[in-house]
């Protein structure tokens, strides 16, 4: 990539969300950020869980024990390292990771949103995405966090500086001196410089002949890239009810699930792999925390605490599994937010 003045300057305005943490914080900073998320997911709320859920498993991980479709499912001191090295490279995961961040830290929260309407201050809650909706001053965001940071000492001033750009809704601008040439754009907004390229190409640029040309080969390859994708996702799918079948055929004869049309779906014709597979996943981690308590307990005190657990697993694993069910018949349409018939 070139090193040029407008490449720079694009950078200094990005709202991408793997910038925020990075250019701003320091790159030191992340792996706590990630730490504290992947630690509180379980207490997130299940939208945000969902997300982080499908930000992890499509990241293409590698996590030792675990399929990289269902990486999500790994101790957070198996995804740490991985997570770390990922966000700046997807703006997806970076957004998840940070939703769950903000919800893990409810008192800074609270006192961010408190601070900012005593001051008249605009609120934009940054919930999910690729990046923040606004634009901030650089001078204007330390200033702020400085001053809400000697009124609540409690609070470090990165988390601080953070928060204040998620409940604000604004990314800072770093100043033109703060960015040294040769900085790497992220590699989501590759499209958006090739068109504001484009855009200050001359009307005379002989370029302009090989046009129908290139948006056929871009077409080409993003249809061929999606393919991968599909068939990669379809294949997975495949694999992972085949684990299911053959690892918990008993768990699901004793809860009498009706597993039949498994064996009788064309994966290639899914409607919506990728949901699918995330269910499939979700099956998966449900009947191995339900084979751990299965069996009897040595002990009745034991036994109650498991028979609890054990109630409160089965109703969620048929639910599941009647989720399943309904997502591979053929007249399953992925944008009816229905529920599926209770099986």
């Amino acid at each position: 990539m070139s090193n040029n003045g407008s490449e720079i300057d694009d950078a200094r305005e990005t709202k991408y969300i793997n910038y925020a943490i990075d250019l701003h914080l320091g790159t030191e900073y992340r792996p706590g950020v990630v730490e504290r998320a992947l630690n509180w997911r379980k207490k997130a709320s299940p939208e945000a869980q969902k997300t982080l859920r499908s930000a992890i498993n499509n990241s293409n991980l590698s996590v030792q024990g675990f399929r990289s479709t269902s990486a999500y499912s790994a101790p957070s001191g198996l995804l740490l390292n991985q997570v770390v090295e990922r966000m700046p490279k997807s703006n997806d995961l970076s957004g998840a990771i940070l939703r769950v961040w903000v919800e893990s830290q409810e008192m800074l929260h609270a006192s961010v949103v408190e601070y900012r309407k005593k001051a008249d201050l605009p609120i934009q809650e940054y919930v999910s995405g690729r990046e923040f909706p606004g634009l901030w001053d650089f001078d204007e965001w330390n200033h702020e966090t400085d001053v809400f940071v000697k009124d609540n000492g409690e609070h470090c001033d990165c988390d601080a500086a953070l928060m204040l750009c998620c409940v604000s809704g604004n990314m800072p601008q770093l100043p033109p001196d703060d960015l040294e040439d040769g900085t790497v754009l992220p590699a989501d907004s590759i499209f958006t410089h090739w068109i504001e390229y484009l855009k200050q190409l001359s009307p005379y640029a002989v370029d302009w002949q090989e046009t129908e040309d290139f948006i056929s080969e871009v077409r080409e390859i993003s249809q061929a890239k999606a393919r991968e994708v599909e068939e990669a996702l379809t294949a997975a799918l495949a694999k992972n009810l085949g684990y299911i079948e053959e690892n918990f055929l008993d768990d699901l004869r004793y809860l009498e699930a009706d597993i039949n049309a498994w064996t009788k779906i064309d994966t290639s014709k899914l409607a919506d792999v990728s949901t699918t597979l995330d269910t499939v996943d979700q099956l998966g981690d449900a009947l191995l925390a339900y084979r751990r308590i299965r069996a009897q307990a040595p002990t009745r005190s034991e036994e109650d605490a498991r028979l609890a657990k054990r109630s409160a697993l089965e109703p969620q694993i048929l639910s599941l599994i009647n989720q399943v069910n309904h997502q591979i018949s053929s007249d399953w349409d992925p944008d009816d937010d229905t529920a599926p018939p209770e099986g």
